[in-house]
């Protein structure tokens, strides 16, 4: 058969390369390559992917690290808004401390980068996100135009409630995550479940945070209840003891204004004893209303009082007992023998940061310590009076069994003597025995007055 009719056969094998000869290359058909580069594409793009994730896996675990590195709270909060920024690019960042958080309450808001207005613009429209977070702990809006009326600060809204204090302690707002060559966007998945994570450890480290600022603020409370238990027992008396107390709660409070008013019954009215502080001078005897003030209801009530501004609101005469200037204010009421005598109330200046409840519970604490001291100091002059009456008793006792017997006793002499002496001498002696029993008559008055005085 020839040989190219033979079916064994085929086309030569392409040749080795040989030295000096062309490079040998390895061909492939076009539709396995085309796949070949796509299976290099997909796995660069993976690759890509793993690396960005990575990345961002390290940035979360730096914003943990630095949220938690913080003991104080107000830092907490700042370097939560602070990472929260840098985790997700937002154009910015705002957080809304809710009231559990007690003195904490300014909102705090991270803009990235100043533009004129937009902090205000921010500001003015958190009050339209709030109802965001009343039911749920966590919500994304792909478009926020329709939640703020006029010139709405955001295109793109995500909205995470931060745990803390056995609650929610704050809610934090995100807006408008940043796309390269795109305008700015919808937050993704994955920026959901970073920012849950952060907002976790955050709430660990809110949570640290206020058991350290108890710890402190009672260990301050303790600490002015010992300077104030040790002037007053010092000093008994009653004024000063009132003074001692207003000057000490001013202090510990971090308050403008402390003030203690006691009850006057004859007039029914509440009247300043003692006040420390801004316009201290001006409030010494005020009589702040009973049913007007809150110093009057936490008399009236016997329970502790607080309002953030003494400006507005009900019950804001006399607070403490008035005053355009005052803003947070305080009222607990002081007892003796278990009914309310008075009121202890602290203020601080229109502006600054409310009290917390832990604050007031630690005031009222206070208070009552204080009217307790007071109450031990009085029992000591008390004493100290009983001690100087006895003394006096002891006196009046020697007196009469010593001195007035002696005393009688020369009389008597005297006047026995008279009777030996011519008329004339006689007289003179007998009068001189008279002015003597006249003299007993005199000392032994004076010695039932020693033992019992009426107006003691």
């Amino acid at each position: 058969m020839p040989a190219s009719t033979n079916p064994s056969e085929g086309p030569d094998p392409p040749a080795r390369d040989t030295p000096g000869s062309r490079p040998w290359h390895l061909r492939f058909p076009d539709p396995a390559r085309l796949e070949l580069d796509q299976l290099v594409d997909s796995l660069l793009a993976t690759a890509q992917e793993v690396q960005r994730t990575q990345g961002r896996v390290r940035a979360l675990l730096r914003a943990v690290m630095t949220v938690t590195s913080e003991s104080d709270l107000a830092e907490v909060l700042s370097q939560l808004v602070t990472s929260a920024h840098d985790l997700t690019g937002a154009a910015w960042v705002a957080l809304v401390p809710d009231g559990s958080l007690g003195p904490v309450h300014e909102k705090l808001i991270h803009t990235g980068t100043p533009e004129p207005g937009r902090r205000a613009r921010i500001s003015a429209a958190l009050p339209a996100l709030a109802g965001l977070l009343t039911d749920h702990e966590l919500a994304r809006v792909d478009d926020a135009t329709t939640l703020a009326a006029g010139d709405p600060p955001a295109v793109a809204l995500l909205a995470l409630a931060i745990p803390g204090n056995g609650g929610r302690a704050a809610s934090l707002y995100l807006a408008d995550k940043p796309y390269s060559g795109h305008s700015p966007g919808p937050f993704t998945a994955e920026d959901e479940e970073l920012l849950q994570v952060l907002a976790s450890a955050a709430g660990m480290a809110i949570d640290h945070a206020l058991l350290l600022e108890q710890t402190r603020l009672r260990e301050a409370w303790q600490h002015a209840l010992t300077e104030m238990t040790a002037a007053i027992l010092s000093d008994p008396d009653s004024d000063h003891a009132l003074q001692h107390i207003a000057e000490q709660a001013l202090v510990v409070a971090d308050a403008d204004t402390a003030v203690v008013t006691l009850h006057e019954p004859a007039d029914d009215v509440l009247v300043v004893r003692a006040a420390a502080g801004t316009g201290s001078a001006t409030l010494l005897g005020l009589t702040p209303p009973l049913d007007a003030s809150l110093v009057g209801h936490a008399y009236t009530i016997g329970e502790p009082q607080m309002i953030d501004d003494a400006r507005t609101g009900p019950r804001t005469a006399g607070a403490p007992p008035s005053g355009a200037d005052l803003g947070p204010t305080m009222a607990v009421p002081l007892r003796d023998k278990g009914r309310p005598v008075g009121t202890l109330s602290v203020a601080r200046a229109a502006g600054r940061r409310r009290f917390g409840r832990t604050e007031l519970d630690l005031l009222a604490a206070f208070a009552t310590q204080a009217a307790l001291a007071r109450r031990l100091a009085a029992h000591r002059s008390d004493d100290e009076e009983l001690k100087l009456l006895q003394d006096r008793d002891r006196i009046g006792a020697d007196l009469r069994e010593r001195t007035i017997r002696d005393i009688y006793a020369i009389g008597l002499d005297l006047h026995s003597v008279a009777l030996r002496l011519d008329p004339d001498r006689q007289q003179r002696l007998l009068r001189a025995v008279e002015r003597i029993d006249i003299v007993i008559k005199d000392i032994t008055t004076t010695v039932f007055d020693l033992r019992a005085d009426p107006e003691r």
